[in-house]
């Protein structure tokens, strides 16, 4: 069956504006087409890491960008607060609300503390609450940043669920800068490094298509200058991708150690690993013992995945409410997805199968999940897996965790948490609804591993 899905990706550029265009360049000249029924026909790819390496060169919005004018941005930072949390009280469960009030307490400023306190640890805010998100239509985007200071500047990760390119990164950008990057690098009193944005499904409307045409040949004639020939100021980030388990674990270890040799001064690494095909029952990575603790409830992660948050049980609870949607559907919507679909793809199954597993559930990008408590966290956590999100393309489920400062001895750990809950939630959805879901890819984000 077609794994509809893009290999990750990572852009680099010195200014926003580069690194915008090269998006909507990859996008335009890589990414799948699909259909949504909450916007239509979008082009997409996958797990894209672009990292802003001088943010205080060039225009902040790019000369293209026209959803919201550069004199209207002071009134849209309201949302995003500031460092004091006093523009953005009255704005409730926006990113600032969340960053800086939600939780009882200034998340900004609890980390900055952190790393006043220890400059070598690497912190996270948490704007995902789950009994709120799962009840409101206004989810966030930006789900969590991810904040280190290195090489004398403090940088940032922003981990974005999902992330239109064309209309909403260039107002995401302008907020994280000004409203925390700068407060931040202002409260440290070192300057702002890279910003980086892990965006897990970056797409942009169809109708937009024209318009990202014209956008990309200003990249393709003017831009190509402005990528840097060398790494950003982070540790990395390097991109290792195989085919099994096996292999992924091998290329990630030997990239560290590469790594490590090259810059004999860095001891971790920004890191994303990438397995096409996940087959759990041959390899020597996957800890049946780590998985059974994890579903039972029995760890930090299982416990409030599994036990106190409801999840991964409301995530297939959810995917199966879409299901039966998507199985109602009729063949004009599936004659408007069939248009839609990339030339790369040669044949389509016609069946119930082929119209569930080729299209994208409705709002089915804003499942997520995380074990991470801005409350419970505070003082330190427990657990080093930060957010985890799964995406069915092409009858497989695909799925995505982000780990905070784990180790190279924690892979098999690591991936064994995150194939688990691939596999339960697959194996819940077929149990319940007659489907064949396969399990497909994983990618793991570290920011950072070390040794």
């Amino acid at each position: 069956m077609n794994n509809i899905i893009k290999d990750p990706n990572i852009l680099r550029g010195k200014t926003f504006p580069n690194v915008w265009r090269q998006y909507l360049d990859d996008i335009n000249r890589n990414g799948l087409r699909n259909y949504t029924e909450e916007k239509g026909i979008i082009n997409e790819n996958f797990c894209t890491l672009a990292v802003i390496t001088d943010v205080n060169s060039g225009k902040i919005l790019p000369d293209e960008y026209n959803t919201i004018s550069e004199a209207n941005m002071p009134g849209y930072l309201k949302e995003y607060g500031s460092i004091t949390c006093m523009d953005n009280l009255d704005f409730e469960y926006t990113y600032g609300e969340l960053e800086c009030d939600h939780f009882g307490y200034n998340q900004l400023e609890d980390a900055i503390s952190k790393i006043q306190n220890n400059p070598e640890g690497t912190y996270a805010t948490m704007r995902w609450d789950p009994p709120v998100a799962w009840d409101t239509k206004s989810r966030p985007c930006l789900v969590s940043s991810i904040w280190k200071e290195f090489n004398d500047a403090i940088h940032t990760i922003q981990i974005v669920r999902v992330h239109d390119i064309k209309g909403g990164i260039p107002a995401n950008n302008y907020g994280v800068t000004n409203a925390w990057g700068q407060n931040v690098s202002n409260a440290l009193n070192i300057p702002l490094g890279d910003v980086a944005y892990l965006s897990i499904v970056p797409d942009f409307r169809d109708t937009n298509l024209k318009e990202v045409e014209t956008i990309t040949r200003s990249y393709e004639n003017c831009d190509r200058n402005l990528i840097p020939k060398n790494r950003s100021h982070l540790p990395g980030p390097v991109l290792v991708k195989a085919n099994d388990i096996n292999t992924a674990y091998q290329k990630a270890k030997d990239a560290f150690k590469r790594h490590s040799k090259e810059n004999v001064s860095q001891k971790e690494l920004i890191l994303g690993v990438f397995i096409r095909d996940v087959d759990t029952t041959n390899t020597d990575y996957y800890n049946l013992e780590i998985v059974e603790k994890t579903l039972n409830g029995e760890n930090v992660v299982g416990n409030r995945l599994c036990n106190f948050e409801g999840y991964p049980e409301r995530t297939a609870e959810y995917l199966r409410g879409h299901i039966r949607e998507i199985k109602a559907m009729d063949d004009d919507k599936f004659d408007i997805f069939k248009q839609a679909l990339p030339r790369k793809i040669d044949q389509i199954e016609q069946n119930v199968t082929g119209k569930y597993g080729l299209i994208e559930m409705p709002n089915l990008v804003r499942v997520g999940m995380t074990p991470y408590d801005p409350v419970k966290d505070k003082k330190g956590t427990d657990t080093n897996l930060l957010w985890a999100q799964p995406l069915i393309r092409g009858g497989r489920m695909n799925m995505v965790g982000v780990y905070l400062d784990s180790s190279t001895d924690d892979f098999s750990d690591d991936f064994s948490t995150i194939a688990g809950i691939q596999n339960h939630i697959t194996e819940r959805v077929n149990n319940e609804t007659g489907q064949k879901l396969e399990n497909g890819s994983i990618f793991i984000q570290y920011a950072p591993i070390h040794d």
